[in-house]
């Protein structure tokens, strides 16, 4: 090989365009190359694959974070208008205490008269009627007798309507156990406007029983008023003051009765506004239970992919150290085969050279031969003209024996100058043979220049190369350690959002036990109310 560096690693397949995934990124880019540059290139793109995994990973987490605010920001906005709606009610169920206040009042002011009217009539003596007087007495009595069945009459339809607002009540109670559940991110604020209006509803319970107390004193003033008429028939001044009090009474009475039934339908709305309430409260435990258990099953699938994603890191990073030995493996064998070329270089170098000294030396012994024949050349020509000369003189001196003189020197001379021929071609073909030794030297020399320079290209080559490898190396171990450190606290966030939802399980168990006593004493005030109901009918019978 000659110019330029030497390949150092054979050519492999190039790397694919499309990866399916990470694993599959990694595995295509740990591959060998061709020379620096596609080295540099390979480098950073694995940097690039890492950058890229990193910021996926990031924005999961930031999604994680954005979905868990969104959905929980919404059932805080949907408490907080809840616990606004309740703040409502309660304020219209002050309202209607201190109505239920001022007929309490009214009523007793009705009951201060009803008792003076009593008493004015027991401090009046019956008088007796005439005999003319006694059929329009007993008209008016018997009047008065279907007037009160009359009111008896509208009493019971008016109990037959408190048992309906009753069971409405029911219902309201149970609706008021679901609308219980909705505001529970608020729990400390429903607890104590539960216990208000618990307070609230035991106060307006007891104000109740006592009116209903006082109408059964008002009722049984009635009746006692009913038996006085009966005694006093006969008596017509009696029988009007009693119609005129009867009238009177029945006034209040309807009054009275007015209110009672504005005051049960304001119970019945109440009773049924709790229970809209126990029932949102129950449809939003059975969700939160719902979403805690999607986000138990979101959060092991999580755990699972980081688990698997490490297990592949792993068995990433061992594959790359495999694959780093076996590229120092093969480095050591190329630099070892270098070496081995090297040494043959050399030799090969040293045998040249002592070739191209035995080349010199033939070279010399060829151009002191060259030096011998043109010696023996300018001899031979001095011999020669010699021989002309001293043939010239002969032919001058005798001319008989001139053509055998003149035929020697030719011969001598051809002789001579066939010698100088042979000789200088012997001279003509040493020097080609002295050229050729030399190029064949200088060709050897350029050669093993030539492999020097390419075994110092190759041995920095390979430094390089080296050198930027233990760096890759090097980045992905941090990158590595960075991963699996970020795996580590992804695992310390699930623990902490476990905990988390432990603490919610808990509170929503508190919730439910809560809302379950809630409901119990909803019920038992349900079977109270529905017992004074069912007394006061009787009594109105």
């Amino acid at each position: 090989r000659q110019g330029g560096a030497a390949p150092v690693q054979e050519q492999v397949p190039e790397v694919p365009s499309k990866a399916t995934d990470a694993e599959q990124v990694i595995t295509d880019q740990l591959v060998v190359f061709r020379n620096v540059e596609e080295l540099q290139a390979q480098n950073q793109k694995l940097l690039a694959v890492v950058r890229r995994l990193s910021r996926d990973k990031e924005e999961e987490a930031e999604q994680t974070k954005r979905e868990m605010r969104e959905e929980f920001g919404g059932k805080v906005q949907a408490a907080l208008k809840e616990v606004d709606t309740i703040r409502d009610q309660r304020m219209l169920l002050e309202q209607r205490l201190q109505q239920i206040t001022q007929q309490r009042d009214m009523y007793r002011v009705l009951l201060s008269e009803a008792d003076r009217s009593l008493l004015r009539e027991d401090g009046s003596e019956p008088q007796a009627p005439a005999g003319g007087q006694g059929g329009g007495e007993q008209e008016s009595v018997r009047a008065m007798v279907q007037e009160m069945e009359r009111v008896r009459v509208e009493a019971r339809e008016q109990t037959q309507m408190l048992q309906g607002e009753l069971e409405a009540a029911r219902k309201e109670a149970t609706a008021a156990k679901i609308a219980n559940a909705q505001a529970q991110s608020d729990l400390a604020y429903l607890r104590e406007r539960f216990s208000a209006l618990e307070g609230s509803q035991q106060a307006l319970g007891k104000e109740l029983a006592g009116e209903r107390e006082r109408l059964g004193g008002v009722l049984a003033r009635n009746e006692a008023l009913e038996q006085k008429l009966a005694q006093h028939a006969t008596s017509a001044l009696a029988a009007q003051e009693r119609e005129r009090a009867l009238t009177e009474e029945r006034a209040k009475l309807a009054a009275e009765k007015q209110h009672w039934e504005q005051r049960s339908a304001e119970t019945e709305k109440t009773v049924e506004a709790l229970r809209q309430d126990k029932s949102n409260i129950h449809a939003v435990l059975k969700q939160l239970e719902l979403t805690r258990e999607e986000e138990g099953k979101r959060h092991a699938g999580e755990v699972e992919s980081v688990r698997s994603d490490l297990v592949r890191k792993e068995q990433e990073w061992t594959d790359a150290r495999r694959e780093a030995a076996a590229e120092r493996a093969r480095a050591d064998e190329e630099r070892e085969a270098g070496d081995r070329r090297v040494r043959e270089l050399r030799e090969g170098l040293r045998a040249k050279q002592d070739e191209c000294m035995k080349l010199s030396e033939e070279k010399i012994k060829a151009e002191s031969a060259l030096q011998l024949a043109q010696l023996q050349a300018e001899t031979a020509k001095t011999a020669l003209a010699n021989a002309s000369a001293s043939a010239q003189q002969q032919q001058q001196q005798q001319s008989a024996p001139a053509t055998v003189v003149i035929e020697a020197g030719a011969a001598v001379e051809s002789e001579a100058a066939r010698k100088v021929k042979v000789l200088e071609a012997e001279v003509l073909a040493a020097r080609k043979a002295a050229e050729d030794a030399q190029a064949h030297v200088d060709n050897w020399k350029s050669m093993a220049q030539q492999s020097e320079q390419a075994l110092q290209s190759a041995q920095s080559h390979f430094r390089a190369e080296k050198e930027k490898t233990g760096k890759a190396q090097a980045t992905l171990e941090s990158e590595l350690s960075s991963k699996t450190a970020s795996v580590a606290a992804l695992q310390q966030q699930l623990e902490s959002m476990t905990d988390t939802c432990k603490g919610l399980e808990r509170e929503l168990d508190e919730a439910k036990q809560q809302s379950e006593s809630r409901n119990s004493g909803l019920g038992n005030r349900v079977t109270v109310l529905e017992l004074e109901n069912k007394g006061l009918k009787e009594r109105l019978e």
